[in-house]
């Protein structure tokens, strides 16, 4: 079975970004989180990897190549009074099944995501047909810091958070659709130019879409804007660009894709042989002596 986080019971996410001068964003979440009948706590899926080839990320790959990858640290959470909850951190294992069947496993898509549990579990309530269910909503505050997140782009750095190609690239999966009205931006340089897209989920014929919606873009400051989404539970994703002068160490990150169960089990069985052959050559030397000995 797919690894599919409990995403879906975020009601509102509203996020500060702030891009540090050594290149690294700090972002602040605020999740308005709805416990669903089963009492499962939030699962928040924060995107780490996917193939730098932006093409189709969803029909795998066959040859070996670049990773777009983002390095996630500082994970912590508190409720809405500022007293810290309970926070699992786990990778979902890119070698399992991806969110979708059109792969063969997940080296093949080369996907990866860090799934954050936040908060408690809370008690079942009675799904029985009939019975009301009963609201048991809260607030959870995250923060993290993000490396990689800044892209090239001539002669600027471009702020890629979340990630729009992983977005837009048709994938199913429910946690990428997290309503988020309003992200408030703070850069160390000027900005050069900022936007956003929004993105909301169609489910049809036992299908998800996800079409764009309408986001605006207010700029506050010289180095603050404001995003919000025009639509109603639409996703958004930020893109600006500030002067390469006013970051240190930026860039997008990339890595060699984890390698496949299969090319291990290959690697083990011509290790198996390699020891084989030099087991025999050691025992036909020492024939050869005993019958040398023998002959003498």
């Amino acid at each position: 079975m797919a690894y599919s986080p409990g995403g879906s019971g975020i009601v509102r996410l509203t996020a500060d970004y702030k891009v540090r001068a050594d290149g690294v964003l700090e972002v602040v979440e605020t999740i308005d989180y709805a416990y669903e009948r089963n009492g499962h706590r939030l699962d928040r899926a924060l995107q780490v990897r996917r193939p730098a080839d932006t093409g189709n990320l969803l029909t795998g790959s066959a040859q070996r190549g670049r990773d777009r990858v983002w390095k996630i640290t500082g994970i912590t959470a508190t409720d809405a009074t500022g007293a810290a909850v309970a926070v699992d951190v786990s990778e979902r294992d890119p070698l399992l099944p991806p969110y979708t069947g059109g792969s063969v496993d997940g080296w093949d898509s080369r996907l990866a995501d860090l799934r954050v549990k936040i908060g408690p579990d809370l008690p079942s309530v009675d799904a029985s047909p009939g019975v009301a269910e009963r609201p048991r909503s809260t607030t959870f505050v995250l923060r993290y810091q993000v490396r990689g997140a800044l892209e090239r782009v001539g002669h600027d750095y471009e702020l890629n958070w979340p990630d729009r190609h992983r977005v837009a690239s048709g994938d199913e999966s429910d946690e990428l659709d997290a309503p988020t009205p309003e992200i408030r931006l703070e850069v160390p340089g000027e900005l050069v130019t900022a936007g956003c897209a929004g993105y909301y989920a169609v489910a049809e014929n036992f299908r998800r879409t996800r079409p764009t919606s309408p986001c605006s873009t207010t700029q506050d400051a010289p180095r603050q804007a404001r995003f919000s989404s025009q639509r109603k539970n639409s996703t958004v994703t930020v893109t600006a660009r500030i002067p390469r002068s006013s970051v240190e160490d930026g860039g997008a990150l990339y890595d060699d894709p984890p390698v496949p169960r299969s090319a291990w089990i290959t690697r083990a069985l011509a290790g198996a042989a390699v020891l084989a052959g030099m087991w025999g050559v050691i025992a036909g030397t020492q024939r050869r002596q005993r019958s040398r000995r023998l002959i003498s």
